[in-house]
């Protein structure tokens, strides 16, 4: 008993000495603040978040602010928490408005749904000007969704294209959860590339040319960089094309060149894309307006009397879809087949059959604590070959041992042997140091001594917009508590510039499960603060280069990065590609333009894959009817065999860890079934998956580099960093020649 009531002393003493620790850079205690109060304050601002509130966990989002023009503010601090819980701080330089006197605009990355948000104003001085403090559980200024939900931005005048969209998202219920934001004022859409990050689809009419008028030059740059790194941008021609498409603005994703509006006669061809029996154009002598184009550079999907309806094109990593009909004004308002119509334009696959798990998947849902490719990958980026794990059953053995030395075996020795009971606190003490310095050594020789990194990235280089990109997804395990300053080397291996347009920051986990960005179990105590910081390439423009200052990692604990860059294409790349309409079999020659050994290597295009017999060296060319092995590419990627005269697809394993094997996925998940093969979602990165773009007109070169192309420089004193386990696989986008165009 004396014993015990000992123990409880110590830890009396020890809860004590914990509740005096100095509370200095732990910020728990300003979290509980109410919101929308006022910490200080020269003049009055107001603050919109995100898209009419519309936040994504996650995602970069923009932040609106109103009203400082007597403030003289040229930079921001905005604080909330990350996806590992951890106040994170996002600095920059705001970006003015041009022509919005006092309308300025910065960004931030949410990674949970409470706690709070704090916006400083700064001079150039960095000196506070005023400062305002936001509960994320107000729900009149947030509302904050899924990082896995799709946001559609309806840009019109009115809401007819609104209701429709509406009644599309609504009713397909087998989708993931989509929000349609309507889009009727230049003042609610950024001016930076960076805040449209969370959007998936951007709808544009143009029954009103004020409106397009009125976008900044600005807010049209950052929906060309948007397209280009993956979104859907849909537009139309119609009754205004002439004035519509001649503006810088929006003439600048024409897939073509625009000629004149024409009136059609006959509708039958629209009906047919939306698959609809309704006529689109009734009475006698009713006709359609459509904007002509010619020197078309993507692919008609419709025509009628020899005027492109619909055609879709790629502008970099993204597609453009065009309308040469109107969507908010003329008979498609009335038609009853206008909801399919938008169905079809937002998704070309919208009437094909939906594919369906295969026979060999298992049907019963098995919860690894994710429901998101995103989620997969993460598992494999936290296995370090170097980290050994002390099993339970040692902890248990020790345990077990420890009770008994300082019980029976105590005893024991004292009464029977030394004879002196009042040596207890001395034998006492030799043990439990004893076992603690077991445990230590224990920690030391199943951990390195120096950083571990993994590390996946995928690097795209779209030969025909002269554009490239890289998605890096790394974790770090350190032995030792640290601060850490992490950013990209300048440019990698491959020549491309990754210093100019690049971010580098946390990577969460979407999802309910342990660890994921919905959950509110959080770290509380002991909460670190970081800081995210921005570097502008002059006033007002877009951010250009983010990296991570005092990044706290625990000791014997892993943080997860995430990092994106952008580049010019700085080579030519020596192809050329012809589709022979006899066979519908893709022919010609390529040549590796990189400087390292591509391994794995295939072409893909549309619903091929030609596999290459060897490695292609650097600068090696190779002919695609006489060096490849072709099969179709759904076969491919889901690894499908032959077993007694059947085909069947290998399943797919939600704990496979090999990241090759989940790129694949990553990479071309519709192409592959979608979550009818894997049973997971694809919507946390979905910008990586360039199945469409197959469909373009365009020819993909496909393989792995050996080693790491792009480097993470990681400053930290007391060790240095040491990659563990890379994979780095390139995507090479080619043109492609046809004989007879798709019409």
């Amino acid at each position: 008993m004396h014993r015990f009531l000992t123990l409880i002393g110590c830890f009396s003493l020890t809860a004590a000495a914990l509740g005096a620790w100095p509370t200095e850079g732990r910020t728990e205690t300003n979290l509980q603040k109410p919101g929308g109060h006022v910490s200080q304050s020269l003049s009055t601002f107001e603050v919109k978040i995100g898209f009419e509130g519309i936040t994504k966990l996650g995602h970069w989002v923009p932040v609106f602010i109103v009203g400082a023009q007597d403030l003289n503010a040229t930079h921001f601090e905005i604080s909330v928490l990350d996806g590992d819980d951890q106040p994170t701080i996002y600095s920059g330089e705001l970006i003015s408005r041009i022509g919005r006197e006092g309308f300025l605009e910065a960004w931030m990355r949410p990674g949970r749904k409470y706690g709070e948000m704090r916006v400083r104003l700064q001079d150039s001085q960095k000196n506070v000007l005023a400062e305002k403090t936001y509960s994320l559980d107000d729900p009149s200024l947030f509302n904050i969704v899924a990082s896995t939900d799709r946001l559609v931005l309806s840009i019109e005048s009115g809401d007819s294209v609104y209701k429709s969209l509406m009644s599309v998202i609504t009713n397909n219920a087998e989708d993931d959860t989509q929000f349609l934001i309507a889009i009727k004022s230049a003042s609610q859409l950024p001016a930076s590339w960076l805040s449209l990050e969370s959007v998936s689809t951007i709808v544009i009419s143009t029954s009103n040319v004020e409106l397009l008028q009125s976008f900044s030059k600005q807010q049209w740059q950052s929906i060309e960089q948007w397209v280009r790194n993956g979104g859907q941008l849909v537009f139309c021609g119609g009754a205004n094309g002439s004035k519509a498409l001649k503006t810088p603005g929006l003439g600048q994703f024409l897939p073509g060149t625009f000629e004149r509006v024409v009136p059609l006669q006959n509708s039958w061809q629209m009906e047919a894309f939306a698959n609809s029996r309704d006529p689109l154009l009734q009475g006698k002598g009713a006709t359609l307006p459509a904007t002509q184009l010619n020197e078309l550079t993507g692919i008609v999907e419709k025509t009628q009397n020899e005027t492109p309806l619909v055609i879709r094109s790629a502008k970099g990593f993204g597609e453009i879809v065009f309308s040469a009909i109107d969507f908010d004004q003329g008979p498609i308002v009335e038609w009853a087949g206008r909801n399919a119509f938008f169905k079809r334009l937002l998704n070309p696959t919208a009437f094909t059959e939906r594919a369906a798990p295969d026979e060999t998947q298992n049907n019963r849902f098995s919860h690894f604590g994710y429901d998101d490719l995103a989620g997969q990958l993460r598992v494999p980026l936290e296995q370090f070959s170097s980290v050994r794990f002390v099993t339970f059953t040692w902890v248990a053995v020790l345990i077990g041992l420890y009770i008994l030395c300082i019980g029976p075996g105590d005893y024991f020795l004292l009464r029977n042997v030394l004879g002196k009971m009042e040596l207890t606190w001395l034998s006492f003490t030799l043990i439990t140091l004893l076992f603690c310095g077991v445990a230590v050594m224990m920690a030391r020789f199943t951990r390195p001594d120096e950083m571990q990194v993994n590390q996946l990235e995928i690097i795209d280089i779209d030969s025909v917009d002269s554009t490239a990109r890289g998605h890096l997804w790394a974790n770090v395990f350190s032995p030792s508590t640290a601060d850490c300053q992490v950013q990209i080397a300048n440019q990698n291996s491959l020549g491309f510039d990754t210093y100019s347009n690049s971010t580098v920051t946390w990577q969460g986990l979407p999802g309910t499960g342990l660890g994921g960005m919905q959950t509110r179990a959080g770290a509380g105590l002991f909460r670190r603060e970081y800081r995210c910081e921005f570097e502008s390439n002059g006033a007002g423009d877009s951010p250009a280069r983010c990296t991570l200052a005092s990044l706290p990692v625990q000791v014997s604990s892993t943080k997860p990065l995430y990092v994106q860059w952008f580049s010019p294409n700085g080579f030519e790349v020596q192809s050329k590609l012809k589709l022979d309409p006899r066979i519908q079999r893709l022919e010609g020659t390529i040549t590796n333009p990189l400087n390292v050994k591509i391994t794995n290597c295939r072409l893909m295009f549309e619903n091929w894959t030609y596999k290459l017999n060897d490695d292609l060296d650097p600068q090696e060319t190779f002919d695609v009817a006489t060096e490849t092995r072709e099969q179709t590419a759904k076969n491919f990627l889901t690894r499908r065999v032959r077993k007694s005269n059947k085909g069947k697809n290998i399943a797919w394993n939600p704990a496979d860890t090999r990241l090759w094997r989940i790129a694949d996925m990553l990479m071309f998940y519709q192409l592959a079934g979608g979550r009818g093969y894997t049973q997971l979602s694809h919507d946390y990165h979905p910008q990586l998956d360039l199945s469409q773009q197959l469909n373009l007109g365009r020819a993909m070169l496909v393989g792995e580099i050996k080693g790491r192309c792009t480097d993470i420089e990681i400053s930290d004193p007391r060790s240095t960093a040491a990659y563990d386990n890379t994979t780095t696989i390139v995507r090479i986008i080619l043109p492609v020649e046809y004989e007879n165009p798709k019409q």
